[in-house]
This record gives C-alpha cells, structure tokens and sequence, in this order.
C-alpha cells in the first residue's frame, strides 16, 4: 500500500536544492548509452533514456515489457545500475537529499534537438505524482497540455506531474534536453513536506489516498 495525492492540479514544483549542472554533466558523460524509448507506442521521434535504478542499465520500459503483470512483483528485482555508480553526484542525491528510501525506476530521460513526443496521457487516476527533474531546458523545449497551455521548465526544477492530464513536448532547439524521472516506491514524511509545501505556494488543493497498485 502507498500513498498518493489526489488532485485536479496539473502540477506541484518542489522547493528541494538540486546539483542539476553538475548532474546534467554526469548524464551526458554517457548520452553514447541511451536507446529509444517506447518506440512502438505511439509516435514520437529522438526520445531516449537509460535507468539508474530499475531492472536493468538498458531496461528503462514498464515493468510490463519485461514479464511482470504488476510492479510490486517488479519492485523487488529493482536495484542501483551500474549507471548509478557512473554518476556519482546524481546518486548522492537521490539517497541523501530526495525524500525517498524505496525507488522505483529513476532514469535519464533525453529529448534529442528537434525531437517531439506525440499527446498522450500516462494514468486514469488524477495523481500528482510522476517526478520529473529538469537537468537542462533549452529555449524552445516546452511541455504542452491538451489543452494548448504550455509549461516551461526551469533548468533545475524538480516538478511533480498530473499524468492523467493529455500532454505532449517538443524541443525546438539545436540542444539535446536532458531530465531525469523518478517513480517512489514509498511515501516519507519528506515527500509529503514537499507536496504540502509546494500545494500551499501555488494554491493547488488535493487529498492523500492509499491504493495498492496503480490501475
């Protein structure tokens, strides 16, 4: 069992301090290691990742793709890649300064200069709660809700997302967008600090729910 927030909100931005140059430095280091992600799903074109904690360096799909029916049969064959041990400074904090003792999968998420990933939508419930981590955002790399509203990210800002919401992005830029995006498999007073605080900043209102398994 875990616990969520509920929300109309499409987004919370933490107030959470983040070596995001140095961590971009370390992600790029390895960019020669990234594959294609969800290429037969829907289209998209120079969307990329690799796994720093998950089922594999390379294994950076749902647990699904790898023989799982649920992830909580999944969790417990997660573990530190041995990307994580190449990007020292990135995993410090992960384990000392982000609120999480129980990941998921946590990957480096790369949208290629002049790449796109076409609307779709990642959950039928309205959580807030896909962590998304801006390690760089050039100039013309915007998110965009189904409705047209764009949201700009700010090199450094660490967003919890509203998946339920129709969203797409686009990097028109002549610069490679690098984010990292982070699954918690727990829920500490920290995380909850963070929601809260961030709630109360940008007027969003919501309610913890406790589910076993995301539909």
């Amino acid at each position: 069992m875990r616990e969520y927030f509920q929300s109309d909100g499409r987004y919370l931005k933490f107030n959470i301090e983040l070596p995001y140059k140095e961590m971009c430095a370390e992600a790029f280091k390895l960019i020669d290691r990234f594959s294609p992600h969800r290429g037969d799903e829907y289209s998209h074109k120079g969307w990329e990742s690799i796994t720093i904690h998950g089922l594999g360096w390379d294994k950076h799909e749902n647990y699904d793709a790898y023989g799982f029916k649920k992830g909580k049969d999944a969790s417990p064959h997660m573990f530190w890649t041995e990307i994580a041990d190449l990007c020292p400074i990135t995993t410090k904090w992960l384990k000392e300064t982000f609120p999480c003792k129980r990941y998921g999968r946590v990957r480096f998420m790369l949208l290629r200069a002049g790449g796109f990933i076409a609307p779709h939508s990642d959950s039928s419930m309205k959580l807030i709660e896909n962590i998304n981590v801006a390690l760089n955002n050039p100039v013309g790399c915007k998110w965009i809700w189904g409705d047209g509203e764009e949201l700009i990210m700010e090199p450094g800002g660490v967003y919890a997302m509203n998946l339920h919401y129709t969203h797409s992005l686009v990097n028109n830029s002549n610069e490679d967008r690098m984010h990292m995006i982070i699954a918690r498999h727990d829920a500490t007073d920290g995380w909850k600090h963070l929601i809260e605080e961030a709630a109360l900043n940008q007027g969003i209102t919501g309610e913890y729910i406790t589910i076993d398994e995301l539909p």
